[in-house]
């Protein structure tokens, strides 16, 4: 239905331009389903890929492709019908969707919902799993980090625990539509400006 919040994460053979999603997971928060799929690549998920989510080509080569899959049918209703897309990062997630012709509409990026929170740049860290133990979220089950699923069980916790207490949706919305400003940067540039003010000199 409309305003259904999709908590979405990808896995993917790579992160350059031709790179494509081998793995995909979402969690529907008012319908309580959640689906995960592994897709074949049309090219070779690098080993760099498989250190990180531990997806081989081996688990990959029976899959059907993604833009073929009634899966990728599934998610592009659900974003038609109103659907926000939830995810850590959510340009990645969002390049690699529109790659595969699927086109998202609203979307939440919590990365940015931890920018925003922190407002006098304290947190070492905005990593969904640097935040999932920040902020103490209890989880059932076993959790792997970087398997699609597992990432999106931390994802929604970390939605419903901590950002969804903080923002409205109409913030959240609104903040993930905007650049994420770099305070930490920004207070520097601010003091080297303060420390080399004395030093000019006039001609």
């Amino acid at each position: 239905g409309k305003n259904e919040m999709i908590f979405l994460d990808v896995e993917t053979t790579g992160i350059e331009e031709k790179d494509h999603i081998c793995q995909i997971a979402y969690c529907l928060k008012h319908q309580g389903v959640c689906a995960s799929e592994n897709f074949k690549p049309p090219l070779p998920i690098s080993i760099d890929a498989m250190s990180v989510c531990h997806i081989t080509n081996e688990m990959v080569k029976d899959s059907p492709p993604f833009k073929d899959s009634s899966f990728h049918q599934t998610l592009q209703g659900l974003i038609d019908d109103g659907g926000i897309i939830i995810a850590h990062n959510a340009n990645f997630d969002l390049k690699f969707l529109r790659r595969e012709e699927v086109e998202p509409k609203k979307h939440i990026c919590t990365m940015k919902l931890a920018y925003a929170m922190d407002k006098k740049a304290e947190w070492e860290k905005y990593k969904l799993q640097y935040l999932r133990y920040k902020f103490g979220l209890k989880l059932n089950g076993e959790i792997r980090p970087h398997e699609a699923l597992s990432d999106v069980y931390v994802l929604q916790a970390l939605f419903d625990e901590v950002f969804a207490k903080e923002f409205t949706l109409e913030e959240m919305l609104k903040i993930s539509s905007e650049p994420i400003l770099f305070k930490k940067l920004m207070f520097a540039l601010v003091l080297l400006g303060w420390f080399l003010k004395p030093k000019l000199v006039k001609w």
